[in-house]
């Protein structure tokens, strides 16, 4: 059956793990044999990548082993006085919004839990978590290896809501991952732990985060600000879209606190996964934090919620300027490439913008949009030099917007959002913090070979289409063919001078200094072309077929 189930001559470019559900189908169908069923999903899990949704595999061998599991009982949650706690740290929406408290946990797969030995030898271990009138419960583990063929999910008790599987796809270098928040008061852990790989697996729980505030709708009609906080879709802008699916929900501190940050652009457009957020963000471990894409509402409805489960765990602290309150960030892995994302661009220059926009996240809900026709103004702000919004046209900000990014006209990112006092029932100031500022240190990764350019449009790097036979000698120019525009990517350690584009009697048709940006091709006839890329020492020749 295996071997009739992966018979496809494509299997490989699909991508097996999607097909998963079918798998399983057709297993039930044709066999009814429940273990066949385990050992294709351990092998399918061993796919997944990031976070990809599969069932747990207790709920296909057999539906009752969660119905008799003892849960233990968490410490009880003062949500009161944590209220009254946030009210007064947030009053200038210049802190990461606290949305849940951390409990200190000794779980682990040693000590707790229960463990149920299938009849081929395959083990399956339960936890069950309850904090009383939790809103959803998240766990943070300080020892996290998976290995191949085992997974782990998380559901809540009713088995309404899961995240997982967690796979080998997941284990990183310090062993720390968080993971995404299950609603309701009780959750179970399960990992699921093939024979051939038995006690390999480590798993240890360091923190429990308890919600007290609700995470399926964060903004609702009953909020004073509901009714100016449109959605993204809203934005009669098509590029906008671009723009917004750069913009990252930040989850901090073992799950606990919101922010908002920006995936961008470098000139060596390698697709590093930088993150831009504000210095005044950064909030507990950063191999804790939690960074979810594409978390939005594809209708102009702002009681239409979105999804969480594009999301990267862990990431590193590349630079922060303190003076300037910006802080540059790089995950842990690179957003697939079916996610769609958009690696934003940025304007270090200091101009004022003519026009400007920001994408957020306020208290952790879908993204919304604000937007100034004015031009902002030059000021100062706790010490630091910033663009201040003297009150936005349409939208506003809250508490889980800081760090979001201000937006000029041209559709790159001059700011990051510092805070401020606008709402929508006043017409106060918000403040962005400024590019230029930092750029001395931000310029270091996001202009790493020191190109004579201050400003870099966004871009999409789909690296599933750059594969190793794309490169010659460190250099790959897709998309082959192109129609419009052509990237170049260089993974050399030498910095890329000139571009030249010649065609095929030999001439020159273009020629112009490297400045990291999209060479655009639109003006020329369809037809073969040779790109030269210039280089201060050597130059690297490639073809490029060029196609409306």
């Amino acid at each position: 059956y295996v071997v009739f189930l992966t018979g496809s001559k494509n299997w490989k470019s699909e991508g097996f793990y999607l097909s998963y559900r079918d798998i399983v189908s057709t297993l039930k169908r044709l066999t009814k044999i429940w273990v066949l069923a385990i050992a294709v999903l351990a092998y399918v899990g061993t796919y997944a990548q990031l976070t990809q949704l599969s069932e747990p595999v207790s709920w296909d061998v057999d539906e009752t082993l969660s119905n008799t599991l003892s849960f233990n009982e968490l410490d009880e949650v003062n949500v009161a006085e944590l209220l009254i706690e946030d009210a007064e740290a947030t009053e200038f929406k210049d802190l990461p919004l606290r949305f849940a408290t951390k409990q200190e946990v000794e779980f682990s797969i040693e000590n707790s839990g229960r463990w149920t030995t299938l009849p081929n030898g395959d083990r399956i271990w339960m936890l069950g978590l309850r904090s009383a009138e939790a809103k959803a419960l998240s766990v943070t583990f300080d020892e996290f290896f998976i290995p191949e063929g085992a997974v782990m999910h998380l559901y809540n008790a009713d088995r309404t809501f899961y995240v997982g599987g967690y796979t080998n796809e997941n284990n990183k270098v310090n062993g720390t991952f968080t993971t995404q928040a299950i609603p309701g008061e009780n959750l179970i852990i399960e990992y699921y732990e093939p024979y051939v790989v038995r006690h390999d697996g480590r798993l240890s729980i360091r923190t429990v985060a308890h919600s007290y505030r609700t995470l399926d709708s964060a903004i609702n009609s009953e909020d004073p600000n509901f009714e100016c906080l449109p959605n993204v879709a809203c934005d009669d802008n098509p590029s906008l879209r671009d723009q917004a699916s750069s913009v990252v929900l930040i989850t901090l501190d073992d799950g606990t606190r919101w922010a908002s940050g920006t995936l961008v652009n470098n000139a060596n457009f390698d697709g590093k996964p930088y993150i831009l957020t504000g210095d005044h963000c950064l909030w507990g471990d950063p191999s804790s934090w939690l960074f979810t894409f594409r978390f939005l509402s594809a209708e102009c409805d702002a009681e239409t919620e979105g999804q969480r489960i594009k999301a990267i765990s862990g990431a590193d602290i590349v630079t922060t300027d303190i003076d300037a309150s910006i802080a540059l960030l790089e995950l842990s892995a690179k957003p697939l490439p079916e996610w769609n994302v958009y690696y934003a661009g940025w304007d270090a220059s200091g101009a004022t913008p003519q026009q400007v926009k920001t994408v957020h996240h306020p208290k952790g809900a879908v993204k919304k949009v604000s937007s100034s026709e004015i031009a902002p103004q030059q000021s100062v702000w706790k010490g630091v030099n910033v663009f201040e919004i003297a009150g936005w046209d349409s939208g506003t900000t809250l508490d889980g917007s800081t760090g979001a990014p201000m937006i000029d006209q041209h559709g790159r990112v001059c700011g990051l959002l510092f805070g401020g006092e606008n709402a929508c029932s006043n017409n106060e100031s918000d403040y962005f913090c400024k590019l230029s500022e930092a750029w001395g240190e931000l310029a270091k990764y996001l202009n790493p070979f020191n190109q004579p350019i201050i400003l870099l449009d966004g871009t999409y790097l789909r690296f599933g289409n750059v594969d190793a036979q794309v490169f010659q000698n460190n250099v790959a120019i897709f998309p082959n063919p192109a129609s419009t525009t052509f990237n170049i990517l260089n993974e050399g350690d030498q910095a890329i001078r000139t571009i030249s584009v010649i065609d095929l009697s030999g001439r020159i048709v273009k020629q112009m200094p490297y400045t990291g940006m999209a060479i655009d091709v639109s003006d020329l006839p369809i037809g073969q072309y040779v790109i030269e890329v210039q280089f201060a020492i050597g130059v690297n020749r490639q073809k490029l077929m060029i196609w409306k």
